[in-house]
Parts: structure tokens; C-alpha cells; sequence
């Protein structure tokens, strides 16, 4: 990911490398590659692959936080905030481009496929958002529009590394199952995010799961109910991401199971 910036001019590389080295859990990069290993990828395509899923993932999120207004990423100050707005949408923009020139070394016969569904989950993220800044108030949100919203500008980028690991292996039969996985998976993430989330989401006028379980009829608890709907996610998600061929998805299927022990723990 760094090698993508070496010939950008010296502010957009400084402002790249500014956020890259801000670390963050690499959770497609890992998927990436523990997908390949266990699809028997060679080390150049898994690295290709990895390092694309990584890169669109960071570029939504130096956008992301333009749209929010949120001034710090990981504790250190967002691309925007330290080298301007206009500096920030080049940066990110510059990594969109650059994960996409990534899928080229992968030197696949099926680069066409790779490239369209790296497309096609990069518009459906960005449906997904423009969805998300329309909505002004989480009182006339009903619960399943909310999980569109969630599932739509997350799970996208969450199959990324999954799908293009399967088409590379030949194994498209199993993509299907991969999207439901990140989807069950990103609308787990989202709702506990939510939960914590509440005062910030609420001063800023951001979907929120427990503010729109709140205004649903027989809901008593909204924070109980939006729990158990992770939880559910959750399991349904580790459930999916196993059954994926060769222990593909167990890299997925681990961490969900992780997150439903933490809360069941909680809960007892």
C-alpha cells in the first residue's frame, strides 16, 4: 500500500503515508489473505488482493470523514484536519485508483471479473453512504430501512477480499454465500457500533439502531432488543462464513464468533 504513493508528489504521498501509518485492524487485508492461503493463491495475488481491499476500505474512510466533520482517525489527526480538504479528496481518490491498478498484478485470466465485481462493490458502498447522509431524523427510519443503510455501505467492502479470492480460485459457485456472510456480519458491526454510539449519533443526526427500535411498536428495551439483533447477526454470519470451501471464510467466521462470545458474556 505504501509502494502505491512512491511516485505521488510529495504532498499527497506525505498525506498518504499520514494516514496509512495510523494502523487500524486490517480486517480485509487479513481476510485477504487468509482466503488465499487456504484457496492455494500464490503470494503475489494474495498480496494483490490484500493490499486493493485495504486500500479502497482507507480511501472511504478519509471521505468518510470529510462528510462527518470528524476531526481525529485512530487518534491521530484525519487527513483533512492536517492537510486540508482539498488535499484529503485527492488522497483518497488517489487510493481508489491505486486499489484498483493493485488488481492488475495479480496477472489473472480472470482479471475482466475481478475488476467488474471490485466496481460493483465500490458504487453499491457508495449507494450505501449517499443513503446514509439523506437520512435527517432516525424517527421516521423503520428498522429495516435502517439495516439497507447499514448493510449497503459496509458489507460491500467486507466481500471485497472474499469474492475476489473465489473468482481468482475459480470457486464462483460459493460468492452468494460470501455477500450473506458480510452482510449478516456488517449490520452486527454497525448495531454494536450504534449502541455505543448513541449520544454521537444522536447529535449528528446519524441512523442508529437503538434510536429507531425506540419508535417500533412492542419494543420495551431498544438497547436489549438491538443486542439480541447483533447477536443474531452475529451467529448467522459465523455460521455463513464457514461453510465457504477450503476454510475460506474461517478468518470471518472467527471473528464474528468472537464478538457473540464477548456479548453472551456480558449478558451472563
Amino acid at each position: 500500500m505504501v509502494s502505491a504513493f512512491g511516485s505521488s508528489s510529495e504532498t499527497l504521498g506525505r498525506a498518504a503515508l499520514h494516514h496509512l501509518e495510523g494502523g487500524g485492524s486490517r480486517v480485509r487485508a487479513r481476510l485477504a489473505v487468509d482466503a488465499g492461503v487456504a484457496l492455494s493463491l500464490d503470494e503475489t495475488t494474495i498480496t494483490a488482493i490484500a493490499a486493493s481491499s485495504e486500500l479502497v476500505h482507507n480511501a472511504s474512510l478519509i471521505h468518510d470523514d470529510i462528510q462527518d466533520g470528524e476531526q481525529l482517525r485512530r487518534g491521530r489527526p484525519a487527513v483533512w484536519t492536517k492537510f486540508g480538504m482539498d488535499v484529503a479528496i485527492c488522497v483518497g481518490d488517489a487510493m481508489l485508483s491505486n486499489a484498483a491498478t493493485m488488481l492488475a498484478l495479480t496477472r489473472a485470466p480472470v482479471l475482466p471479473e475481478l475488476l467488474l465485481t471490485f466496481n460493483r462493490c465500490v458504487l453499491e458502498t457508495i449507494h450505501g453512504q449517499c443513503q446514509d447522509l439523506e437520512v435527517v431524523s432516525n424517527a421516521g427510519l423503520s428498522f429495516s430501512g435502517y439495516s439497507r443503510i447499514a448493510t449497503a455501505k459496509s458489507a460491500p467492502l467486507l466481500a471485497l477480499p472474499l469474492e475476489l479470492s473465489l473468482i481468482t480460485a475459480a470457486r464462483d459457485d460459493w460468492l452468494m454465500l460470501a455477500r450473506e456472510a458480510a452482510t449478516n456480519f456488517a449490520l452486527a458491526y454497525q448495531i454494536s457500533d450504534d449502541i455505543e454510539d448513541q449520544l454521537r449519533d444522536a447529535a449528528q443526526g446519524s441512523p442508529n439502531a437503538v434510536a429507531v427500535l425506540q419508535n417500533v411498536d412492542g419494543v420495551v428495551d431498544p438497547v436489549a432488543m438491538a443486542i439480541r439483533v447483533a447477536d443474531e447477526a452475529w451467529a448467522a454470519a459465523a455460521c455463513q462464513a464457514s461453510a465457504l470451501p477450503d476454510g475460506a471464510g474461517e478468518t470471518m467466521a472467527e471473528m464474528a464468533r468472537r464478538r457473540l462470545s464477548s456479548a453472551l458474556e456480558r449478558v451472563a
